[in-house]
């Protein structure tokens, strides 16, 4: 019996082992599941202006940078526009909700941005890039302009009546972005 009892002893140890490297298997695949998460959420809601915009404004107010931190400017301006399903972020580092966002309008230098609330806000990026990035509701009605669909209250021949009381042009050939 003592060996049949020894026998036992050492499955006993063994069987704990493994449970215990199965567990530790277990916990080091959670782990990194809840890392790679954490990845995925960080780059969807990373604000690229926080980490990146004031090294730049240092660089840039120094005269002489070579053609890489150049490069280095001129392509963080370019991020510094964000546009996410709720909010885009301006050059000026803003976030204003898309949902308060009545219209744009294509100045020669900016885009200015008429929100709800009947105030406006300017950013730096071209209005192709715009149209490109924002959401649906957002169509073109004329040469300049950028409407939310949410807003257009009317639309009449050439006229567009939003519920802010303002009233776009439309060109005939963008009238059917609004049937």
């Amino acid at each position: 019996m003592g060996g049949r009892g020894c026998l036992n002893q050492i499955f006993l140890n063994m069987w704990r082992e493994e449970v215990i490297i199965a567990l530790l298997m277990v916990v080091v695949v959670i782990l990194l599941l809840i890392l790679h998460c954490i990845r995925m959420l960080v780059r969807q809601s990373l604000d690229h202006s926080f980490l990146i915009k004031q090294p730049i404004e240092v660089m840039a107010k120094e005269g002489n940078k070579s053609k890489d931190e150049k490069r280095m400017v001129d392509y963080v301006e370019d991020v510094l526009f964000v546009v996410t399903k709720e909010f885009i972020m301006l050059s000026d580092g803003t976030r204003v909700f898309l949902k308060s966002v009545v219209y744009f309008t294509n100045t020669q230098n900016n885009i200015e941005v008429k929100l709800q609330n009947n105030s406006t806000k300017t950013t730096k990026v071209s209005f192709e890039e715009l149209q490109r990035v924002l959401p649906p509701n957002f169509v073109q009605c004329n040469e300049k302009q950028i409407v939310n669909k949410q807003f257009v209250d009317l639309v009449e021949k050439e006229n567009i009546y939003l519920s802010t009381n303002d009233k776009l042009t439309m060109a005939l050939t963008y009238r059917s972005f609004f049937n």
